[in-house]
């Protein structure tokens, strides 16, 4: 049973960190992969993510005037989002 308990909560950390990366490749709104790091760093910020066992954390800063650009691409990594095929293999 312990061994269970292990094999399920390493597998969703996995599964969870997997995602994790994957959000930021796209979404329906914003296809193209990488538009999200190119509109945060035309905007001189910067972004990141983490998981950790209960939750993932993201976060990014930018300059004022790209605040809601930036927003409504990082919206649509949850209302739309778009794995690219090569990158699950």
């Amino acid at each position: 049973m312990l061994w269970d308990l292990v094999f399920v909560s390493e597998t969703c950390l996995i599964v969870a960190h997997f995602t994790e990366h994957m959000l930021f490749m796209g979404s329906g709104e914003y296809p193209a992969e990488g538009e999200y790091d190119r509109f945060i760093s035309t905007h001189s910020g910067m972004n990141n993510a983490w998981t950790s066992s209960d939750h993932t954390l993201y976060y990014f800063n930018i300059n004022p005037q790209g605040l809601l650009g930036a927003l409504d691409r990082f919206s649509q990594f949850f209302v739309s989002p778009v794995i690219f095929p090569p990158h699950l293999g």
